[in-house]
This record gives C-alpha cells, sequence and structure tokens, in this order.
C-alpha cells in the first residue's frame, strides 16, 4: 500500500518536465518574434546637429519653421536642387557663417507634406562632394486633416447651385443683355423720330425766334442773361434789315438807329433794360415790348431771314 502512494507522485512528475520544457521554448520564441517585428535601431545611426539658435522643428502643412545658427561639417553647403512640383520639404539659407573647419548656418524651411523628414537630405556642397558625413537635422511635418479624411469637404451648395449653375446664370444674363440692347434700339429710334417731328428752336426763322423771346419776356417780365444777349442782338439786326444798313458796323449802326423816330425808343429802352442798374418795372417793360411784338408780328418772314 505504501509502494502505491510513493510510486504516484513520480507518475504525476514525470510529464511535468516536457510540458515546462515547451513553455519554456513558447515563451523563447515569442521574444524572438517581437523582437524581429520592432523596428531595429542601428547601432552607427546618425548623430544630430548641434543647433545653438532658436529653431522651430515641428509645423503643420504649408507653414514655415526656422533652424538658427546649425554647425554643420565640412566645406560649404547650399540648397540641392528639387522639383517645387514633388519635393515635400523646401529649404532656404538665409545667412552662412564661418565655424573652425566647418559652417554655421540660418536655414528656412516650409513643411509641404506630413511626416518626419531630415533637412540635410536637401542639402548639397558647393564644390559637388559627397554631404554623408553630414548630421541630421529631424523636422516634422503635421497633417491638420484627420487621418481618414483624404481630401478637403465638399463646398457647401451656393447661390449658383440653387438657381440652375453657372450655365443658367449665363444664359439669363445674355438674354438680359439682349432685351437692353433691343430697348435702348427701339425707344431711342422712337425719341428721335418724336424730337425730328417737332420743331427745334434752331430751324426758327430769326424773326420768329425774336418773336419767341418778346413772348417770353411778356409773360414772364425777366429774361436771362443769355436771352437777353440773344434779343438784344436780334432787335439791331432786325432795325438794320429794316433800315438798310447792313454795310454798317454794328456800332454805327447802333448810333445810327438809337436817332430813329421808331427804332430808337426801343433800343433805349431796351439798352436801359438790359444794362441799366435802374431797370424799368414791369409795366415799363411791356409798355416796350408790345409794339416789338406787333412790329415782329407783321414783318414779312423773308425780310428777316437775313437776320442772323
Amino acid at each position: 500500500m505504501r509502494s502505491e502512494i510513493s510510486a504516484q507522485p513520480a507518475v504525476a512528475a514525470a510529464p511535468r518536465l516536457p510540458m515546462l520544457y515547451i513553455a519554456l521554448l513558447s515563451v523563447a520564441a515569442g521574444q524572438c518574434t517581437c523582437a524581429d517585428d520592432s523596428p531595429a535601431v542601428s547601432t552607427d545611426a546618425t548623430p544630430a546637429a548641434r543647433i545653438e539658435g532658436d529653431s522651430l522643428l515641428e509645423v503643420t502643412v504649408g507653414m514655415s519653421g526656422v533652424v538658427r545658427q546649425v554647425i554643420l561639417p565640412g566645406t560649404e553647403l547650399t540648397v540641392r536642387e528639387v522639383s517645387p512640383r514633388t519635393t515635400p520639404i523646401a529649404v532656404r539659407i538665409d545667412d552662412v557663417y564661418t565655424h573652425g573647419e566647418g559652417f554655421r548656418y540660418d536655414l528656412t524651411w516650409f513643411g509641404l507634406e506630413p511626416g518626419n523628414h531630415n533637412l540635410c537630405d536637401y542639402l548639397a556642397r558647393k564644390d559637388g562632394t559627397t554631404v554623408d558625413d553630414l548630421p541630421s537635422i529631424s523636422v516634422a511635418v503635421n497633417s491638420i486633416l484627420l487621418p481618414e479624411q483624404v481630401r478637403p469637404h465638399a463646398p457647401d451648395p451656393g447661390l449658383l447651385s440653387r438657381i440652375g449653375g453657372y450655365r443658367m446664370m449665363m444664359s439669363l444674363a445674355i438674354v438680359v443683355w439682349v432685351l437692353g440692347l433691343l430697348v435702348i434700339i427701339f425707344v431711342g429710334r422712337a425719341r428721335q423720330q418724336g424730337l425730328t417731328g417737332t420743331p427745334s428752336a434752331t430751324a426758327l426763322s430769326p424773326v420768329d425766334h425774336m418773336r419767341r423771346l418778346v413772348d417770353r419776356a411778356l409773360e414772364s417780365g425777366a429774361l436771362s442773361a443769355e436771352d437777353k444777349a440773344d434779343l438784344d442782338i436780334r432787335i439791331l439786326n432786325f432795325w438794320r434789315e429794316r433800315r438798310h444798313l447792313d454795310n454798317l458796323p454794328p456800332g454805327d449802326a447802333l448810333a445810327e438807329l438809337k436817332n430813329d423816330d421808331e427804332a430808337g425808343p426801343l433800343l433805349v429802352g431796351i439798352e436801359r433794360w438790359f444794362y441799366s442798374r435802374h431797370a424799368p418795372n414791369r409795366e415799363e417793360i411791356m409798355s416796350l415790348l408790345k409794339p416789338l411784338a406787333r412790329l415782329a408780328a407783321s414783318a414779312d418772314a423773308t425780310v428777316g431771314e437775313g437776320v442772323s
């Protein structure tokens, strides 16, 4: 009975050793798998450049950063030629200073694509030698879009979309333009025909023009300065024509007509009305113009054609 009890632990312990060995192998295999999946760290990784000034090494897409007083060994550097359409980073060298066997640089950079970048990848030496010995200037460009959003949102429909789009808008504009052109053509033509149908002031004979000015003065009792000058010269020419004084200068004809029994009082009264400080009153003007109106109404139009 004792032998059976002592034998049972031996039998139970026997299978434990292989199972423990298998578990240890599984853990070791898992560690190896994790090591293979994780990124390997290079023992000869490029060292970071020494920056002694202010720097902005992380920006969003489209924004600019700066790196001031970064020390880079070797001969002088310049910006490497890249295509502006495809490059993720654009670098500009603002200033260069000597520093021992190398140089110190002031850089401005622009992030055009999201991700981590090395600014030294966009530099080249002026003498054409290699830049493999350059340290790294690591910068980060962040995107302001959500990870699942690959393009901007579609714009909201505006006024053009609500009224039928750009083509509909242009069609309406053309219709309005054509209608406006037709209105201008036909309304302008009708107005021109109306103007040609009414007698104009320039088509009146000199006697008719003088009669119209006299009638206007009789109605209102006053004339504008232009109408006064016009009436004055027309009255003078009217009497020069009737007294056959066309060959005399205007000044001599006026002096001759002032001595005329019929024309003299009228010319003196008109002169006093137009040019004197003590102008006649309305009754005097009426008594002065009424004989002239009767005379102009009875005058032959053919005689008045010579008055200019």
